[in-house]
């Protein structure tokens, strides 16, 4: 799957840890993945910005981890 045709999420999954204080984005998506049987690395390619500067989705992150966006 291309960044292109990649859908934002519609529900959060089903185990959503809490962030810890002070964590990395990065190190919250490995935490987010592992706890969901998932490969850390699928999941930051499908949070990957496709535009520049290369961040995550952050808006996506929320929504996956059932959490709100805070500015």
């Amino acid at each position: 799957m291309t960044a292109e045709a990649a859908q934002p999420p519609t529900r959060p999954l089903p185990i959503r840890p809490r962030p810890v204080s002070g964590e990395t984005t990065f190190s919250y998506i490995r935490r987010l993945a592992v706890a969901n049987h998932m490969r850390p690395l699928h999941l930051r390619r499908y949070l990957k910005d496709p535009g520049p500067g290369g961040g995550f989705r952050l808006g996506w992150l929320a929504a996956l981890a059932g959490r709100p966006v805070i500015s």
